[in-house]
């Protein structure tokens, strides 16, 4: 089954600008909600309570020009899901940009199917990491996978390795959709008419 554009409701580019649009509006929610400050309260020993607010972390008490934070799952209580939805909304948009860049006459051609699924894996994988990443900020405690914590792996095996999969689909689908054997000869018959012309001018 072939989908094209005309199936989908919204307009590709207006689909890419709407995209571009949310990734702003969670950039920008990342600056408006900040992080949780970190609360560490120490009684006296006349029992006064200190209570000693870290939002991006103290001082390190060994290497001074570090600062070591809190516990990360309340630090980021309330911020953890604009990452999460900033990961996604570049998922998506990237794909989309592929998308654009197939068509032909507003027709993305046999790709786009592939192009959806590995879209949605890939937007998955970004679900995975933050998952991970998440449980391990609440026990402390993550597997390994060839030899890399869990959250670690999702990014290096995932993340980083997943888009060659888009590789592939482009390299599948280049000799009878981008560059077909009729634009092949359309292309050298231009460059025979152009030759002679060129001869003759000089």
């Amino acid at each position: 089954m072939r989908i094209s554009v005309e199936d989908i409701p919204i307009k590709l580019p207006w689909f890419i600008l709407a995209l571009l649009l949310a990734m702003c509006g969670a950039v920008l929610a990342a600056f408006i909600i900040g992080e949780t400050p970190h609360v560490e309260s120490e009684p006296d020993e006349a029992g006064v309570v200190t209570h000693t607010y870290s939002g991006h972390g103290v001082g390190h008490p060994t290497y001074k020009t570090m600062l070591a934070g809190g516990p990360g799952e309340d630090r980021h209580a309330g911020i953890f899901w604009v990452g999460w939805a900033f990961a996604v909304l570049q998922a998506i948009f990237f794909v989309s940009l592929l998308v654009f860049g197939m068509r032909k006459k507003d027709n993305p051609g046999p790709a786009l199917v592939p192009l959806i699924v590995g879209g949605t894996i890939y937007a998955a994988i970004f679900t995975m990491l933050f998952v991970s990443y998440r449980g391990y900020m609440s026990s402390g405690e993550s597997g390994f996978f060839l030899s890399l914590p869990h959250p670690t792996a999702w990014m290096i095996y995932g993340i980083w390795l997943f888009p060659i999969i888009f590789v592939f689909i482009y390299r599948r689908y280049f000799g009878n959709w981008f560059l077909t054997d009729s634009d092949m000869e359309r292309f050298n018959a231009l460059v025979a008419e152009a030759t002679p012309a060129k001869e003759e001018s000089a």
